[in-house]
């Protein structure tokens, strides 16, 4: 199998491997969509663009994740548009500079309030964007070598509303990656293994 960037990710969002823990859906109140945005030419040499909300906001204040938010109106339940809407809104690289390449199963959030749809794509002419950040929203954002986050997983015993799991986490500087994000990271990272 070709081991270029875009054929590994189409087969990564084919492939069928669950999530290893999950929580369980609870009182759905609302749905969102990420962007797990890749650039790159090989995968394990490619990298994976990541943002730190700002600290002032409500819901998931100060942490790392992939550019994301909430469905709305205009998206018209389309996880691929409120993944390109929201990354262009909190980092400022255009639609036409994406290729979505499929969406990973619809996971909730930690709380199982919120059902999130990871869209998987590849950044078509990273040289040509760079990244402009919505202050109000995120504080930083950097593309950030798959294989170093990759060496940095660790699991952790968490106590969530369903019962205590071992959820990956990874770490990004000084920042530690874990949740959603990283629960949607080691799922890639298991496919890739599995695949590849």
């Amino acid at each position: 199998m070709n081991d270029s960037l875009l054929d590994v990710l189409k087969a990564i969002a084919k492939d069928t491997l669950p999530y290893e823990a999950t929580v369980p859906f609870l009182e759905v109140q609302s749905r969102a969509a990420v962007l797990a945005l890749f650039r790159g030419q090989s995968f394990l040499d490619s990298e994976v663009l990541l943002i730190l909300r700002s600290k002032h906001l409500s819901v998931h204040a100060g942490e790392v994740a992939f550019p994301g938010g909430g469905m709305e109106m205009l998206d018209m339940s389309n996880p691929v548009q409120t993944a390109l809407r929201e990354c262009f809104e909190e980092v400022g690289i255009p639609a036409s500079a994406v290729q979505a390449l499929g969406v990973l199963p619809m996971l909730p959030t930690l709380s199982g309030k919120a059902l999130v749809d990871p869209v998987i794509a590849i950044h078509e002419a990273p040289a040509e964007t760079g990244l402009i950040l919505d202050g109000h929203e995120v504080s930083a954002a950097e593309w950030v070598s798959v294989r170093a986050l990759k060496e940095t997983r660790k699991l952790e015993l968490r106590t969530v509303p369903s019962g205590e799991f071992a959820f990956p986490y990874f770490q990004w500087k000084e920042e530690k990656m874990w949740g959603l994000t990283a629960m949607i990271f080691d799922l890639i990272l298991r496919r890739y293994d599995r695949l590849f």
